[in-house]
C-alpha cells in the first residue's frame, strides 16, 4: 500500500471542523445561530452576524 496521498485524500474537512467549532462555541456561549449565506458561512456571535 502506498503512502503517498493524493490532494483529495489530503484536503481539509472544513465542514466538519466548522461543526466541531460551532458546537463548542454554542456550548460555551460564544455563539447563539449559523447560517450559510451565499455559500458562506454565518454565526452570531455577541448578537451579531458574522462571517
Amino acid at each position: 500500500m502506498s503512502e503517498d496521498l493524493s490532494d483529495l485524500d489530503r484536503a481539509i474537512d472544513e465542514g466538519a471542523i466548522f461543526r466541531h467549532w460551532y458546537d463548542l462555541a454554542r456550548e460555551l456561549g460564544y455563539c447563539s445561530g449559523q447560517e450559510v449565506r451565499e455559500g458562506e458561512q454565518w454565526v452570531i456571535l455577541s448578537g451579531s452576524w458574522e462571517k
